[in-house]
C-alpha cells in the first residue's frame, strides 16, 4: 500500500486464486477500496511479491517476475503509477532475483534492493531510481 494523496492511495496485492497475479486497486482513508482492480501481467510472466513506495509525486511498483522477453530468469520489475492512473513502461532489474524491496529515498528517488543468484553464489545488489 502506498499512501499517495491526502484521502488514500494505491493498494497492490497478488493472489493465486481466480486469475492469478498482482493487482493494484484505488483506496480511499475514508472509504476503503475505490475503483476498478487493475491486473499488472503486461510483459511480466508470474509476477509476485508485489512492492510500492512513493516516487514524487507518483508511486513506483516493483514485482518479481520473468521479462516475456527472456523467461529463463527471474527478474525485479519495476515501473512508475502516475497521480493520473497511467503505467510507465516497466524496467527489468537483475537475473535470478528473489528476497526484493524498494523504499522511498526522497522526492523522486527511491532504492531497489534484492538478493541476486548466480553459479558463485548469491550477492545483494543496491540501486538508487531517480525520475528525470
Amino acid at each position: 500500500m502506498v499512501w499517495s494523496h491526502a484521502d488514500g492511495g494505491v493498494y497492490a496485492w497478488m493472489t493465486e486464486a481466480g486469475d492469478p497475479g498482482v493487482y493494484l486497486i484505488p483506496w480511499r482513508a475514508s472509504s476503503g477500496a475505490a475503483g476498478v482492480k487493475r491486473k499488472l501481467g503486461d510483459g511480466v510472466l508470474g509476477a509476485t511479491h508485489p512492492r510500492m513506495t512513493r516516487f514524487g509525486d507518483a508511486a513506483l511498483v516493483a514485482v518479481e517476475g520473468r521479462a516475456t522477453a527472456d523467461t529463463a530468469r527471474t527478474v525485479l520489475a519495476v515501473r512508475v503509477l502516475e497521480p493520473s492512473g497511467a503505467l510507465a513502461p516497466w524496467m527489468f532489474l537483475g537475473g535470478d532475483v528473489h528476497a526484493s524491496w524498494i523504499a522511498g529515498a526522497g522526492g523522486p528517488s527511491a532504492i531497489a534492493c534484492w538478493t541476486e543468484t548466480g553459479g558463485d553464489g548469491s550477492r545483494l545488489r543496491l540501486v538508487r531510481l531517480s525520475r528525470r
